[in-house]
């Protein structure tokens, strides 16, 4: 594939920027700007509400269709949540961005897509970092329409440890899914929080 990046035009950008900021709030908004890139131009807002939490999200990814065998999976942003204790601009808040950023050239390298229930490993830096090895892909319910773009889906990266990645492969990742969802929010979504392995929980 061509990796000669692909990037919104300035009015999709800030039509994805106005529904990342309606969408996920806009107190103590970062943002990172990438200067070199491939497949798509990526960079990422940090929406870093008090009381909240962080909340990751990426803007350029949806430029560039995925080889997907869904047309409603075509195009997607990647999402990740950490902790209100974590600085966007520390060490561990850059590791989370960069991390997303890296994520989202994956599936224009490999030729293929993301989609809800799709594992992917993380990079070394993202597990010596937070301790979790793969990336869970869950789908919130989260899309906008941009304008001669269509549509652009939302997936949370949720990060998961290595035996639970090997289970879900060999079992399935909605399953999976559902005793995830039973933990504390904070514990479910956060790349910072160090939650105990769910195997030994799951039926």
């Amino acid at each position: 594939m061509d990796q000669t990046p692909i990037y919104y035009t300035m009015e999709q950008m800030e039509e994805i920027l106005q529904f990342i900021r309606e969408t996920f709030g806009e107190g103590g908004e970062y943002e990172t700007h990438e200067v070199s890139s491939q497949y798509v131009h990526t960079d990422v807002a940090i929406i870093a509400s008090e009381g909240e939490g962080r909340t990751f999200v990426t803007f350029g990814m949806g430029a560039r269709s995925m080889h997907s065998p869904l047309a409603e999976w075509e195009r997607t942003e990647l999402i990740m949540f950490a902790s209100d204790g974590l600085a966007p601009l520390t060490r561990e808040g850059m590791a989370v961005a960069e991390e997303l950023t890296r994520l989202s050239k994956f599936p224009f390298r490999e030729d293929t897509w993301f989609g809800p229930g799709h594992t992917i490993d993380a990079s070394e830096t993202f597990r010596e970092t937070f301790g979790y090895d793969s990336f869970l892909f869950f789908a919130p319910g989260i899309d906008t329409h941009l304008t001669d773009v269509g549509n652009v889906q939302f997936l949370i990266a949720i990060p998961i440890y290595q035996a639970e990645r090997e289970w879900i492969m060999e079992h399935d990742s909605f399953t999976f899914l559902e005793a995830l969802l039973e933990l504390p929010e904070e514990d479910l979504f956060c790349a910072d929080v160090r939650r105990e392995s769910l195997i030994s929980d799951i039926p």
